[in-house]
């Protein structure tokens, strides 16, 4: 019995050095990716570092020990903003902050999506279309901030508002479509029903 506590704990172990061993891989060659760029700026980038390696402790304390979707969120979006502002400190990306900020946006509902599949084993549609609309947003966002759209978004709201309501319209009805035709193979409405306790343990993960 003893030796069997052993080798459990051994396993336990591993499994948690791991996935740690392969963050610290994943961080240090981001970094060293950057400085072979013939951009890359000579100085240290405080702000990314710190960004990418609470990012990676976030995702490593959420997979291991905390076991709770909302740590993989944080950290993943930690660790997305932080390559982003390494690029944009590295000046491998030709823009301004100003410029990109939308790209914050889509890097959240990008976060959300392996949060939600980590806490479910499945995406279901708390997770999924509050997603869906961050990444929407974000790229909407981007026509704007790029000079894609030659008018200002104040312009744009200003001018053709009725048009968002159309295409949430559209939205909403290709939802209902999609949803009766797939069913439960579709996670809409019923496969995100609490059942039998269901309400506790979504706390818990959540």
């Amino acid at each position: 019995m003893k030796g069997k506590g052993n080798s459990e704990d051994k396993f336990k172990l591993i499994k948690n050095i791991v996935p740690g061993i392969g963050l610290i891989l994943i961080v240090v060659s981001i970094f060293f990716l950057v400085a072979h760029s013939n951009k890359a700026i000579k100085v240290f980038a405080f702000t990314p570092f710190l960004l990418i390696v609470f990012g990676a402790t976030m995702i490593y304390l959420g997979m291991t020990f905390l076991k709770k979707g909302i740590y993989i969120f944080i950290g993943l979006s930690s660790t997305m903003l932080g390559v982003l502002r390494l690029l944009l400190e590295a000046q491998i990306l030709p823009y301004k902050s100003s410029q990109i900020w939308p790209i914050a946006i889509i890097i959240f509902g990008i976060s959300l999506m392996p949060a939600g599949i980590y806490n479910f084993k499945r995406l279901r549609s708390i997770y999924l279309f509050p997603a869906i609309t961050m990444i929407l947003l974000g790229v909407f966002f981007m026509l704007f901030s790029l000079d894609i759209v030659k008018m200002s978004f104040a312009e744009f709201f200003i001018n053709w508002w009725p048009l968002l309501l159309l295409i949430a319209g559209v939205l909403l009805v290709g939802i209902f479509f999609v949803q009766q035709i797939l069913k439960k193979d579709f996670p809409y409405m019923e496969d995100d029903s609490l059942e039998d306790g269901d309400e506790n343990e979504t706390e818990k993960k959540i």
